[in-house]
């Protein structure tokens, strides 16, 4: 009786092993620890990390690959002299071209910011509904305050003492929340935008963020004496 075939599959021979790092450490063109091969290309069947270390000696003793001892660790990489160095003119067509690109990066970069502050103010704009919502706010201030104005020329007197106690208090009151306020959020801004990469007048341009500045507003001082 015939002996049953395996169903194992076999993995690359030894010679084969030894063309896959090699090739590995040739495509990649830089320093690894026999550990690091291992890890990286996962080789079957997994006969560990001493064969690794093995192949890597065969190929350093063969003269095929370069190798250095770091400390307790040896790293191997493919010999340099085995590519073509590249000419002045070539080196220099390279340096032209990196510039370029970083140029390229700036311009990309500073886009990308307009562009996030732009999307920003979008975000922030009103709906149509909500704009249409707004109007009929508008148009009943509107009226109401087109109705007052009747009233003013009319002399009638549509305050009175009390009331007008009233809402000298209540600004007064609405002036001292919004110090602490304003001084409360300048201290948690100066906090949060302490350590960012990003200048604090950049970030909040991008997250549309409006201060009574930018539309001189200044409740610092007391209107309602100006008023009086």
């Amino acid at each position: 009786m015939p002996p049953k075939a395996s169903n194992k599959k076999k993995g690359p021979s030894q010679d084969d092993e030894s063309e896959i790092i090699f090739s590995y450490l040739r495509r990649q063109n830089r320093p690894y620890s026999a550990a690091d091969i291992y890890n990286n290309l996962k080789l079957e069947p997994p006969k560990g990390k001493g064969n690794v270390q093995k192949i890597l000696t065969t190929l350093l003793d063969e003269a095929k690959i370069a190798g250095k001892q770091y400390g307790k660790q040896m790293v191997y990489v493919c010999r340099q002299d085995e590519f073509e160095t590249p000419s002045a003119e070539e080196l220099e067509a390279m340096d032209s071209t990196i510039e370029q690109i970083k140029n390229e990066i700036t311009v990309l970069t500073e886009n990308n910011h307009a562009l996030g502050a732009e999307l920003s103010k979008l975000n922030n704009s009103m709906t149509d509904a909500e704009l249409e919502s707004r109007l009929a706010e508008l148009a009943d201030e509107n009226s109401k305050s087109a109705e007052r104005l009747e009233k003013l020329k009319a002399g009638q007197q549509l305050v009175t003492d009390e009331e007008r106690r009233k809402i000298d208090q209540d600004y007064d009151t609405y002036r001292k929340h919004w110090q602490v306020r304003k001084r409360m959020f300048k201290e948690a801004w100066a906090m949060v935008t302490e350590n960012l990469p990003d200048k604090p007048a950049e970030l909040m341009e991008r997250l549309g963020v409006e201060t009574d500045e930018m539309h001189n507003m200044d409740f610092s001082r007391d209107w309602m004496v100006q008023l009086a």
